[in-house]
């Protein structure tokens, strides 16, 4: 099982850095998307609020929100390296 980890979290750094031209830009989405989740649920735990079904899908769309954020930034700098002006 710890095998299977380590190759899935891996082949997702390969992709990523593939993708994004770095090695350091992986590293950023690999570690935002579970530090902010373990965040917003420890905060529900403060706070004393009870995880809904509403809370995960807050959490699911912070998730996705995150990785959209990335993929335009990427999309951006791919236009300036063309030459591409972008409003």
């Amino acid at each position: 099982m710890r095998t299977g980890l380590f190759l899935a979290l891996l082949l997702i750094f390969i992709i990523l850095s593939w993708v994004f031209s770095s090695y350091s830009w992986p590293l950023a989405v690999m570690l935002a998307i579970p530090l902010g989740l373990t965040g917003a649920i420890l905060g529900h735990f403060l706070t004393g609020q009870t995880l809904t079904i509403l809370s995960l899908f807050g959490f699911w769309s912070v998730r996705y929100r995150h990785q959209r954020l990335y993929r335009a930034d990427h999309l951006l700098s791919e236009a300036e390296k063309n030459g591409t002006k972008c409003a």
